[in-house]
């Protein structure tokens, strides 16, 4: 705000709280405004820059020490934060003075202030026991008098990142690909490829303002008050680029940043000058100032250059192909970082196979394995959001099939392609949806010598009624599919079915508090190669939630060995961690 910086962010030691903090770029000083043990969400200035508007999550109500026994009656009991709403609040920058704007049993989830300060927009959701299983209010708060009126109310997938236009008349917001009905007639999408929608605030209808535009849209939305575009972040591809729409002519134009990845940014005062942060693949994340109209950019904010000093990369270099189906197929690879030419060396593939694609970023543990003698291939299968609506509906109620097909045909064709790279030593991994496809891929093909998956699901119908969001995800991934009318889906996509068809030695890796992914999804193929007498190993970690984030270090180190005793044939690092 002016001159004034306001962020969030996470305290230190053993009682840490969410904090926002404001950055006075004056004197540069810091003053912590506000802390909490509760989440905090979206925080936005005042008009006149003396309080902040935020979300903050409801305290977690206390239960009696020796109440062992509950019962659920709702599918969203399943969750322990499921009393714990979320409202709007707004504190004096001065006083530290606190108020609460919203109350009752709906969640806030996005909020926008008018260009006036007067009126907030927000949108509160409210879980519901039938597809898309939640329904959300557009609502609008007048400060003066606190009164509030419903717009509508409506069932999208996520409706977020409001903004008003400047003549407070209108609303842009993301939200997926159409409202979520029972109506059979309806089209069902991969309601992750998000989209923008115009909402008009006095007649309360909207219309989709990307309809024909491919690109998925990633939020950080400026509705300019001097020229009256919308600048958006939109994924194109594998690539974050900032757009810009004329909502009365629906023209698009690419803002083109010198980066390949972005993710946040704010545009300067009506014109095209960026603030922005980003991490491009040969670069850590860094705060960055681009004009549009020169062309020019620096760097404000990192250490890019004391990095590099530090820090060698390997090359990369594109690898796209078209498959069986005529659809290109994006991806790319790096070079070993001693790379030789004549020399052969062992491969390890990436991939999701999931609604989100591998960004081209920067990735440490890619240039970790390449220091470590590895060529990395990466690709995005069809399903994938940020390559068309079509593209994306392939997800849908695929599980494996076409994004496996995907991942065999390239890397069929990048070992043809590249003679450097070994076919008989070549390992994969991914992570979630990822470790699913990296067992579901090795019911498929013996090609590969070594597979790892990380918190992945081996059998659909346990994950779909255990994992916390495994019916909320099946909504997207298994429109209309469920274990009592689509066998062929729950059951013969499932790996757990096809074990007996695996010759590959996998590693699992599984944290067992686990709430998305439950840890008996590991569990169960595990139990089942073991039977089977296959070449498995599982390492557990206690307590560990979805990614395994406490241990990472040891996660990567744990995959490299894995992969150095089947591509390299040097188990000795291996050996030596296990070795009782």
């Amino acid at each position: 705000m002016g001159d004034r910086l306001a962020f969030s962010a996470r305290g230190t030691g053993k009682n840490a709280k969410n904090e926002i903090w404001i950055y006075n770029l004056g004197n540069k000083t810091y003053e912590k405004i506000f802390e909490s043990d509760q989440s905090i969400g979206q925080f936005e200035w005042t008009k006149d820059g003396m309080s902040l508007l935020y979300i903050l999550q409801d305290k977690k109500t206390k239960v009696k020490k020796n109440k062992k026994i509950t019962i659920l009656t709702e599918l969203y009991h399943k969750w322990d934060y499921w009393d714990r709403r979320t409202h709007l609040w707004i504190i004096s920058i001065n006083d530290k003075t606190k108020h609460r704007l919203t109350y009752g049993e709906w969640s806030v989830s996005s909020f926008a202030l008018s260009n006036d300060g007067k009126r907030v927009a927000f949108i509160r959701s409210l879980p519901i026991e039938e597809r898309p299983y939640s329904k959300q209010q557009f609502a609008i708060l007048r400060l003066k008098g606190l009164k509030s009126k419903i717009l509508g109310e409506y069932r999208f997938q996520g409706i977020s990142n409001l903004k008003w236009s400047p003549d407070d008349k209108y609303i842009v917001f993301t939200a997926g690909a159409s409202e979520v009905f029972k109506d059979v007639s309806v089209k069902d999408h991969n309601q992750y490829n998000s989209h923008l929608y115009i909402y008009n605030v006095n007649k309360k209808t909207y219309y989709k303002l990307t309809e024909n535009f491919k690109p998925s849209i990633r939020g950080n939305i400026l509705w300019d008050s001097i020229s009256g575009n919308i600048y958006f972040t939109g994924l194109d591809k594998s690539t974050a680029e900032v757009f810009v729409v004329s909502p009365d002519t629906k023209n698009f134009r690419k803002v083109l940043l010198p980066v390949s990845s972005i993710y946040s940014y704010d545009k300067m005062r009506g014109k095209e000058k960026f603030l922005f942060t980003a991490a491009p693949m040969d670069r850590i994340s860094q705060l960055y100032y681009y004009d549009c109209s020169t062309g020019n950019f620096k760097i404000l904010i990192g250490n890019d250059a004391d990095y590099k000093k530090e820090v060698v990369l390997s090359r990369y270099e594109n690898f796209d192909f078209v498959n069986s189906d005529g659809r290109k197929i994006e991806g790319w690879f790096y070079y070993p970082l001693d790379f030789e030419p004549g020399k052969k060396y062992p491969m390890i593939v990436y991939y999701y196979g999931g609604v989100y694609p591998t960004t081209r970023n920067f990735n440490l543990y890619f240039n970790f394995l390449t220091a470590n003698g590895y060529v990395v291939y990466t690709l995005n299968p069809v399903g994938a959001i940020g390559y068309g609506q079509e593209f994306a509906d392939l997800h849908l109620n695929d599980w494996g099939t076409k994004a496996a097909e995907d991942i065999i045909e390239g890397v069929k064709k990048i070992v043809k392609a590249k003679p450097f790279i070994d076919g008989s030593k070549i390992g994969i991994y991914g992570g979630s949806y990822g470790g699913f496809m990296t067992m579901t891929l090795i019911t498929k093909t013996d090609m590969f010598a070594a597979a790892c998956s990380q918190y992945g699901i081996s059998n659909i119908a346990s994950y779909w009624g255990a994992g916390w969001w495994g019916f909320a995800y099946g909504d997207v991934a298994l429109a209309r599919s469920y274990p009592w009318n689509r066998q062929d889906v729950f059951v013969d996509k499932s790996p757990l079915y096809h074990a007996d068809k695996i010759k590959t030695p996998l590693l699992l890796l599984h944290g067992t508090g686990d709430t998305n992914v439950p840890s008996e999804e590991s569990d169960q193929m595990f139990t089942a190669l073991k039977v089977l007498g296959k070449d498995v190993a599982y390492v557990r970690f206690a307590g560990e939630n979805h990614g395994i984030r406490g241990f990472r270090k040891e996660v990567q180190l744990m995959m490299l060995e894995w992969y150095d005793k089947y591509l390299k044939g040097q188990p000795e690092a291996w050996n030596e961690r296990w070795k009782k």
